[in-house]
């Protein structure tokens, strides 16, 4: 992936992978931020304790975080049941 923006609350990635893998960040894992590949909402994922990771296919994508102060009520578009590691995460797809 490379950084197309990297400003605070705000996280713009172009990537590209051979096969199905992780865009990965080295950012804090807090709630309030979302996530969206090639302009749909996803959830995110934990990776590697600190860090957030969204799921991409093969092929070119465009990936952006955006962070806004969970306030009463809020949800972070979070998956919590699977984390990806450095075994499962594929190079061609992670960002740090």
């Amino acid at each position: 992936c490379v950084v197309e923006r990297w400003r605070a609350g705000a996280i713009d990635l172009a990537c590209a992978s051979d096969g199905d893998g992780y865009a990965v960040v080295s950012s804090t894992a807090a709630d309030g931020w979302t996530a969206s590949v090639d302009g749909r909402d996803v959830d995110w994922l934990t990776a590697d304790v600190m860090r957030r990771a969204v799921p991409i296919g093969a092929g070119t994508h465009r990936v952006q975080w955006r962070y806004a102060t969970p306030g009463p009520g809020a949800r972070a578009r979070r998956s919590r049941p699977t984390r990806p590691s450095r075994r499962t995460r594929r190079p061609c797809g992670r960002c740090t």
